[in-house]
């Protein structure tokens, strides 16, 4: 795991709360979001909760999964990209997972301000709890 502590001017976390397979606008915001960039001492982290709704006639279960990615230039092709973070430990059993991915982000980061950016297509302010 990597301990480093990443130090910067702001800390931008988009929290998108019960996106879903179908929401256009999401896919709008995210393009718009790499399009611009962090800039040089910014980091923007992505959390998604993401909510897949069951197929199968009788199956009424939805499946929510909650990630955490971290906006990264790539050298080589100078473009924004959102790059999944493999080492943050959720528990989607856990209806306030969402929490850890808080605790995982600001453990990581010491920044001057911070903004939260919060999307929910159901709960209007994006945390249901």
């Amino acid at each position: 795991m990597d301990t480093r502590i990443i130090d910067c001017d702001w800390l931008t976390v988009v929290f998108l709360h019960e996106e879903t397979e179908v929401m256009p606008d999401i896919r709008a915001i995210l393009r718009e979001i790499r399009t611009a960039g962090a800039g040089d001492n910014n980091v923007v982290y992505l959390i998604r909760d993401s909510v897949s709704h069951p197929r199968k006639p009788g199956n009424d279960v939805n499946i929510f999964r909650l990630s955490v990615d971290l906006l990264i230039l790539d050298p080589v092709t100078g473009k924004w990209s959102f790059v999944r973070q493999t080492d943050v430990h959720i528990n989607n059993q856990d209806r306030s997972c969402w929490k850890e991915a808080f605790r995982y982000i600001y453990g990581k980061v010491r920044s001057k301000r911070k903004l939260l950016v919060s999307f929910s297509h159901g709960a209007a302010f994006g945390i249901n709890e």
